[in-house]
């Protein structure tokens, strides 16, 4: 499979919504917070969404998935469920952390178990189990997975 990592464009959001909306009701589903529901169109200002970089994922001619980072941050990684386990979010990962390899850090709701996986597979570790803050909810705590980067030895 041919995987491209590009910039986002403005013509690109219509495919981030159903992207995030898609994904997000899944990851919720495996936190049991599925009630919690907010669509893109709803968070992407109160949540800075633009202030990060962002990148698309195109596999098969069409956007499957996005990531939104800073220079020490992982942030946002959703991929359109239908292209789970198919190297979308791993190439999104590796793209990005070859543009910024010193991202530290990264937050994923407890019991998301299938992106706890992959980001241990980049040397990420669970460092506390804490609460956040849901997006656009934030009112409401959720226990949350914080991420650090393992130091890679080089011997």
């Amino acid at each position: 499979m041919n995987i491209i990592i590009r910039p986002y464009l403005e013509s690109d959001w219509g495919a981030i919504k159903i992207i995030h909306d898609e994904a997000r009701r899944y990851e919720l589903r495996l936190s049991n917070l599925e009630d919690f529901f907010l669509p893109l169109c709803e968070i992407y200002e109160s949540e800075e969404l633009f202030y990060y970089n962002l990148d698309v994922a195109i596999l098969d001619e069409k956007i499957v998935g996005f990531v939104a980072y800073t220079s020490s941050e992982l942030s946002w990684l959703y991929v359109f469920p239908k292209y789970h386990q198919k190297g979308v979010a791993t190439s999104l990962i590796e793209n990005t952390l070859l543009k910024e390899p010193n991202i530290k850090y990264i937050e994923v709701l407890v019991g998301n178990i299938p992106a706890k996986n992959l980001y241990e597979k980049f040397n990420f570790q669970v460092i506390k189990k804490t609460t956040g803050k849901l997006p656009g909810l934030n009112h409401k705590q959720v226990p949350i997975w914080k991420f650090e980067k393992e130091e890679e030895n080089i011997t």
